[in-house]
């Protein structure tokens, strides 16, 4: 029998010599036609299970025969076997069409297995009995391969803060108040997600004297969806300041369908956030989100993920232009992911810093952070990638000696963790995009 069991779970395995693990391509169903396309592993055993990968993806653009496999356990690369399964199984909704390779070995420990444009998989091989609070990936831990010499480096994650039972949060924004404090402002909602029942109807908001203080302040929610105002949820805000007005951009959904809006709030001080009027900075499809905005060229830029069409197709990061944060231009897409699909997707919470003449933009794709890096902030090609390591939705910050940071959150896995951030790019005379946060 196979039991299906979500991503970042375990699989107990009582004696790993007696069990293989393989990894393939699952089709998901919509009644007897094939929907998404997901990677996932399979223990195969007297009891067989598997666990489902990263967001779906467009089944039409995944030709398996093609598909590099590559594995780690604990973040070590271990020797595959390309052997395909002489099976095809069926599991509900679920369609395991055969393994394109297996583990030449199978020991406990957290395993992944990334599978080109068809995202990763990951999964804890566990002993009956052990503690489940190692289930988690190991955030920080770099993922290759990435070359030789890495631009940057990521330390040791510390959890600074996590809400309160049942809520979790996740894509989150840090600003430094004129009150001396930092803000924290996230997406939230009760666990486990439902999104039907919250889809994230609220944004929270914590403050702390210091940016690595642990145990920042529980401060309520900063705003609450309105539907009657077009404010369907409140994903992934972003802040920025300008002439002593902090903007934040937030993406509120749609009633219906995926052509959500991205929409700008004001604030004085970072305590009360007041709705603005005329159209939303963004619309765009296949659930348009997770803004970013920065200064590039003379301009302000809003970054954000989407897909090629409003229907879907290649996932993309996409920017728009503007003068005064108010008004703002045509999209542009500055990269492409060579995955496809309608959900999810590579190219989620997109952040751009620039060091020197280099822009670096760093995407998400499920618990895997990837870096790339141009010369040219409205270009980054596929071919740009320089490093790549376990987390999520990242933010990169600096506080009032100039130190660089970045931010890890668990979503349902964890609260919000901070890590040094280290540049070995040579550009520590910038210019920079961050500047240090102010002493006042």
């Amino acid at each position: 029998m196979i039991e299906h069991r979500s991503d970042r779970s375990r699989i107990e395995v009582a004696d790993a010599r007696s069990v293989r693990v393989g990894f393939g391509i699952a089709h998901v169903l919509a009644g007897e036609d094939v929907k998404y396309a997901l990677p996932y592993a399979e223990v195969a055993g007297e009891e067989p299970s598997f666990v489902l990968g990263n967001p779906p993806s467009d089944p039409a653009e995944i030709d398996a025969s093609e598909l590099p496999v590559t594995a780690t356990l604990d973040g070590d690369a271990v020797p595959l076997v390309r052997r395909s399964a002489e099976h095809e199984s069926r599991a509900g909704a679920f369609v395991l069409t055969g393994w394109l390779a297996e583990l030449e070995k199978v020991e406990p420990g957290f395993v992944s297995a990334d599978l080109g444009p068809a995202g990763r998989v990951s999964c804890r091989i566990a002993a009956p009995g052990s503690p489940p609070a190692d289930d988690s990936p190991p955030w920080g831990e770099m993922v290759g391969p990435v070359g030789e010499e890495q631009p940057l480096a990521v330390g040791r994650f510390e959890e600074i803060y996590d809400a309160a039972d049942p809520w979790c949060i996740n894509d989150h924004t840090f600003a430094k108040g004129p009150d001396g404090l930092w803000h924290l402002f996230a997406i939230t909602h009760p666990k486990p997600y439902d999104h039907a029942l919250d889809p994230g109807t609220r944004l929270a908001h914590a403050t702390a004297r210091s940016l690595e203080q642990r145990g920042w302040r529980d401060e309520g929610f900063a705003l609450t969806a309105d539907p009657e105002r077009g404010e369907h949820l409140l994903w992934a805000p972003h802040v920025v300041e300008r002439d002593g007005t902090f903007h934040m951009f937030v993406c509120v959904g749609a009633a219906e369908g995926d052509l959500f809006s991205i929409r700008r709030y004001e604030s004085d001080d970072l305590w009360a956030w007041r709705r603005t009027e005329g159209p939303p900075a963004v619309t765009d499809g296949v659930e348009a989100r997770d803004p970013m905005v920065v200064r590039a060229g003379g301009r302000w830029v809003l970054y954000y993920t989407a897909t090629e069409r409003p229907d879907g197709g290649r996932f993309v990061v996409a920017a728009v232009t503007s003068e005064d944060l108010v008004s703002w231009g045509p999209r542009r897409i500055v990269f492409t992911h060579p995955r496809a699909g309608a959900f999810g997707g590579p190219t989620e919470s997109p952040f751009v810093v620039r060091r020197g003449p280099a822009w670096y933009l760093f995407v998400t794709d499920d618990e895997v952070v990837h870096v790339y890096a141009s010369r040219d902030p409205f270009e980054w090609s596929f071919d740009d990638h320089v490093f790549a390591y376990r987390g999520r939705a990242c933010e990169v910050v600096r506080d009032e000696t100039g130190a660089w940071f970045i931010s890890h959150v668990g979503w349902e896995l964890g609260g919000l963790a901070l890590a040094p951030l280290e540049w070995h790019d040579g550009f520590d005379d910038g210019p920079f995009s961050i500047e240090p946060a102010s002493l006042t």
